[in-house]
């Protein structure tokens, strides 16, 4: 009886591996974006009533603005965060996957603490 060598270098499946690692990519990638969007525009608001010019973010185009630049970064986040649970699943080993899969509840908590605790 003969012994072969093993070779230590394991094939790659030549399945739709490239489409996972773009899943995870976008999904950080898109949280970023999103995350930082929510990020500027409730700054933008907070540092307007911290120095006082309120009148600035209420009822104008700006106000407007940062409201759907929110409201967009939210949405974007709940999209990246799917991708990520999509990515999970298909055991996408990319560590950063962490991101999109934390930003959407801390966005959303935030939401719900501020409709409760803040705002009117």
């Amino acid at each position: 009886m003969t012994i072969a060598r093993v070779s230590h270098d394991v094939a790659a499946p030549s399945g739709d591996s490239r489409l996972l690692g773009r899943l995870a990519r976008w999904a950080v990638r898109l949280s970023v974006v999103c995350g930082t969007a929510s990020a500027v525009s409730v700054a933008i608001i907070a540092i307007a009533y911290t120095v006082g010019v309120e009148s600035a973010v209420e009822d104008t185009r700006l106000a407007w603005f940062l409201g759907l630049m929110a409201l967009t970064g939210f949405v974007g986040s709940f999209a990246a965060f799917l991708t990520a649970i999509v990515a999970t699943v298909k055991h996408e080993p990319w560590t950063a996957v962490w991101l999109p899969l934390c930003l959407f509840p801390a966005l959303l908590g935030l939401l719900v603490l501020g409709e409760a605790l803040w705002w009117e």
